[in-house]
């Protein structure tokens, strides 16, 4: 008798999630536009905040929360970034002609400190990334927290360039819309400049850390060795993170400088990096969306609180922030995640019951599925195999 060949199981394809998270994404940062136009010229300040320090949070998880490197010197890029584009600014605005339109100002005034500030914060980085990652993972702490104070003493030294302590003040952004005009009180339409440079820089780290490169950094993160063994170059894939983290670091502190009207030396400190380091662990650090989502929380329990109890509120948020980290060591994000599959499994028990190894295996609930694929696959052995891993799920 003819024996027939077994008919192959159909091949498992995933699910695509790029569709969810796009519309999510989408979904946010369309109520972030709509938001502000209903707020008054406080909130919208703090929205703004929000998404600029939570823009420099996002660049240090790309050092600590993918590659496993603690820079307590990440405040030395978005210190550069900074008077970078306050220079810039500066110069542009004592040599500006009153003659000048609107269209020639926002080119100027706007595109070129950015472009400053992200340059020189950047090139810093890059120049620095190959020695600082030199040192191992101890002596990088110790190496980029020097780096730090030599940058803030400098920066103290030199007052004439940085105004010290007292700062310098910037004139507000050369930006319209309609008669809404950038004031140093009210950030009008720089809100919604803002808010697409961070969307942007937020999809840009997105693309990378979900290619190649990002599997890279969390191969490094977690086992050097075997990362080396593999072939890659552990000091170049290093690198290329702290160089990422510190363009994204100086892109956030041209930003805080030109939407602020102010800039001071005291970015330079290694507490700055301190800040990013509690946000991104009070969000959930190795994500995208922990960082920003553990400093606007932040920011927004601190303005609070510091209503309810002005001189002791430090207390309250660290001991908010002691509490949420020690319950939930995932951060915040966790929290979030953890709470929306407890509510799926409870909306749909059937469809969220099924694993990902039962659905490799062909395992369902009960209707013989996994048998059947498993006789196509290995005849009454693979039977055997598939009915005792039933047994054992029960």
């Amino acid at each position: 008798m003819p024996v027939s060949k077994p008919t192959p199981a159909p091949a498992l394809r995933p699910r695509s999630r790029a569709r969810p998270e796009l519309l999510g994404v989408l979904l946010v940062v369309g109520l972030l536009a709509l938001v502000p136009w209903a707020l008054g010229p406080f909130e919208r300040g703090l929205l703004l905040r929000m998404l600029i320090w939570g823009l420099f949070a996002l660049s240090f998880d790309v050092v600590f929360g993918y590659a496993g490197l603690l820079s307590l010197g990440h405040s030395v890029y978005f210190g550069l970034g900074a008077y970078g584009a306050a220079w810039t600014l500066l110069a542009l605005h004592s040599s500006a002609s009153p003659g000048a339109g609107l269209g020639t100002g926002m080119a100027l005034g706007v595109v070129l400190p950015l472009l400053a500030g992200l340059g020189l914060g950047g090139l810093i980085a890059i120049g620095l990334a190959p020695l600082l990652v030199r040192t191992g993972r101890h002596g990088f702490i110790i190496a980029t927290a020097v780096t730090a104070l030599i940058a803030f003493t400098l920066a103290q030294s030199r007052r004439d360039l940085t105004g010290g302590d007292d700062g310098l003040t910037l004139p507000p952004l050369p930006l319209a819309l309609g008669g809404w005009r950038v004031g140093c009180a009210d950030p009008g339409p720089a809100y919604g400049l803002v808010l697409l440079l961070v969307a942007m820089t937020v999809a840009l780290y997105g693309a990378i850390v979900r290619g190649p490169v990002g599997l890279a950094l969390r191969l490094v993160r977690e086992n050097e060795r075997r990362a080396e063994a593999l072939g890659f170059d552990v000091l170049r894939v290093k690198a290329l993170a702290f160089a990422l983290g510190g363009a994204g670091a100086a892109l956030a502190g041209a930003l805080y400088a030109l939407t602020s009207c102010h800039v001071s030396t005291r970015v330079f400190h290694w507490l700055v990096s301190a800040d990013a380091l509690i946000w991104t662990l009070f969000g959930g650090a190795g994500t995208l969306v922990g960082p920003l989502l553990g400093t606007a929380v932040f920011l927004a329990l601190r303005e609070g609180l510091s209503g309810l109890w002005p001189p002791g509120y430090p207390i309250l948020v660290g001991l908010a922030l002691l509490l949420t980290v020690r319950a939930f060591p995932e951060g915040l994000l966790g929290l979030v995640l953890g709470l929306a599959r407890g509510a799926a499994r409870w909306a749909w028990p059937g469809r969220t019951g099924r694993t990902a190894r039962e659905a490799r295996n062909g395992m369902s609930d009960g209707d013989g599925t996994g048998e059947k694929r498993a006789a196509g696959r290995g005849g009454a052995q693979g039977v055997r195999r598939a009915a005792g891993r039933r047994q054992r799920r029960f």
